[in-house]
């Protein structure tokens, strides 16, 4: 009691700092699966900037289809605010967001963006970045760093036109795009918005620097998941012959744990319908009905048939082993089964950590 009485001070009279959120915490929370089963601490919202056609208002409303979304010469410019009207050379300046923290900028994307872009960070001068806007949404730490060093993995944080940068800011991010509306200015700028009081440690670009153990592991596990991610805890094989027509349970665990990794592979004829025609249940704490309901291939991200990938929460292997890694913590028991819709007999085998 007197312990948790002098913790308790301790934290009403500041000598107990709040964990503070920077770029490190938020580039390690990219590869924590474990937090995807958790409520965030400290809590945020999420809002997105784009260049969306803004004639497009309600369903009920005309221009709900529009889709001059920056393409140039929409007949509404495509930002929040016009800072500067065009000159005679066409140039002029645009609010891309304005946003008062604390937060961070979580993903960027763009189809193709022409002119220059400011960023400001807490409304401090000089800009955090001022150049070509393309470079910024497509290798943002190395637009940010210049010729300091070379920080962008393009298969790791740039992946189909979408950046995944993080850059925090306590007070304030401000985006000014100057360029010529008739030319392309496609964009996003999705945006962490936390609850007030939040502690965050504003971007910068030493961040680069301090934080390169944290870009370096981030980039590691991304490339290489099955490597860098072993399966945890103890393991349980589970096997079953699912006849056509019947639901066969493969296992049940009990006890206070956390699924960590799920492997299974089917064994059949016509892999296909196999994947496509056995529905995997996994059913938590007793509930009524399961919480995951889904075709075995559909799951993991393989069908039709066997397609090999890696990814953070999903592998497939050449061999037909497909591999999860969501967490899935339980508090009583954990009941797997697979349901063959199909009309063939599924050999199904799987392991558990």
């Amino acid at each position: 009691m007197l312990r948790k009485f002098l913790t308790l001070l301790l934290l009403f009279t500041g000598a107990i700092a709040f964990p503070q959120l920077n770029t490190g915490t938020l580039l390690e929370e990219m590869t924590d699966m474990v937090r995807l089963a958790e409520y965030p601490s400290p809590g945020f919202e999420t809002t997105q900037f784009s260049s969306y056609d803004r004639r497009s208002v309600a369903p009920d409303q005309p221009g709900w289809f529009g889709n001059a979304d920056g393409f140039g010469g929409e007949p509404i410019p495509g930002f929040e605010e016009v800072l500067q009207e065009p000159g005679e050379d066409g140039v002029g300046k645009y609010l891309i967001c304005d946003v008062a923290g604390p937060g961070a900028v979580v993903r960027l994307w763009t189809a193709r963006i022409t002119g220059n872009l400011e960023v400001f960070i807490d409304g401090e001068e000089p800009a955090l970045y001022s150049g070509p806007a393309q470079e910024f949404f497509y290798n943002t730490y190395d637009a940010i760093a210049g010729t300091e060093g070379v920080y962008n993995q393009e298969a790791i944080f740039w992946q189909n036109t979408a950046g995944y940068y993080p850059i925090p800011f306590e007070k304030r991010l401000r985006l000014v795009w100057e360029g010529k509306l008739k030319e392309l200015h496609f964009y996003h700028v999705q945006v962490r918005k936390y609850s007030p009081g939040t502690q965050i440690r504003s971007f910068s670009k030493d961040d680069l620097k301090s934080f390169s153990k944290e870009i370096s592991g981030v980039q590691n596990i991304l490339t290489d998941p099955m490597g860098a991610i072993p399966p945890e805890g103890e393991k349980t094989v589970l096997s079953a012959l699912v006849d056509p027509g019947s639901s066969q349970p493969l296992g049940i665990i009990k006890g206070e744990k956390a699924i960590t990794t799920l492997s299974v592979r089917i064994r059949g004829v016509d892999m296909d319908r196999l994947l496509r025609q056995n529905i995997l249940k996994i059913r938590f704490d007793g509930a009524s009905s399961a919480q995951v309901q889904s075709p075995v291939g559909d799951f993991f991200g393989a069908a039709p048939g066997i397609n090999p990938y890696h990814s953070l929460p999903f592998s497939v292997l050449p061999d037909g082993t497909m591999i999860c890694r969501f967490f899935m913590p339980f508090r009583d028991s954990v009941n797997l089964e697979i349901e063959n819709l199909g009309g063939s007999p599924a050999h199904v085998y799987a392991e558990v950590h």
